[in-house]
């Protein structure tokens, strides 16, 4: 038979990790650390398939905050004033002295329950950024292709005339073309 493989969205994943936590805020008014932690090892995978690392779930409370929803969500309060967070603290600072930061992107909601306020984070490493080197590096080596094959035809005009032999084999082979044509003509490279 055939399988229907469905596609966990990075946003639906997280949006699942984020209601799980709101429901054991609304029952208990609190959540635990082993709830954390199956939490994070169980969409720890399916997050990566997504090219997205997730890297630490953090949950605030205040009590009796002045602040509404919106100006919580665009606070970025510190990690250390969490009330629950995994991995821990420590985990963290190692991930922050190794690579420099923690995250690049996160996923937050605030969750108004009883006396207090809840703001809940989920932070990943976005992998969408993560190909701008690549195409830096092959952008790169194109223009140094093409500057290259220009460069000899022009070296190559100067020395025998133009031949458009050797400038379609400059830009097809470039350097070896060019040592090639240094060899036939006995110049010193």
């Amino acid at each position: 038979m055939y399988k229907i493989f469905i596609y966990n969205r990075p946003s639906r994943i997280v949006d699942n990790m984020i209601n799980n936590i709101e429901n054991s805020i609304k029952q208990n008014n609190q959540i635990s650390n082993e709830t954390l932690n199956k939490l994070f090892e169980d969409n720890k995978k399916p997050l990566k398939y997504t090219g997205k690392t997730l890297k630490y779930i953090s949950i605030f409370q205040y009590n009796n905050s002045n602040k509404n929803k919106e100006e919580l969500l665009d606070t970025y309060p510190k990690l250390k004033n969490a009330k629950y967070i995994y991995p821990d603290i420590k985990e963290l600072n190692s991930d922050l002295s190794r690579i420099g930061y923690i995250s690049n992107a996160s996923s937050s909601k605030v969750l108004v329950n009883k006396n207090s306020t809840w703001l809940i984070r989920i932070a990943y490493i976005s992998g969408e950024y993560k190909y701008i080197i690549n195409y830096f590096i092959i952008t790169c080596f194109v223009i140094y292709w093409l500057l290259f094959g220009i460069w000899a035809t022009i070296n190559v005009y100067h020395k025998v005339g133009y031949k458009f032999g050797w400038t379609v084999s400059f830009f097809v082979f470039n350097i070896f073309a060019y040592m090639l044509f240094m060899f036939k003509n006995k110049t010193k490279i």
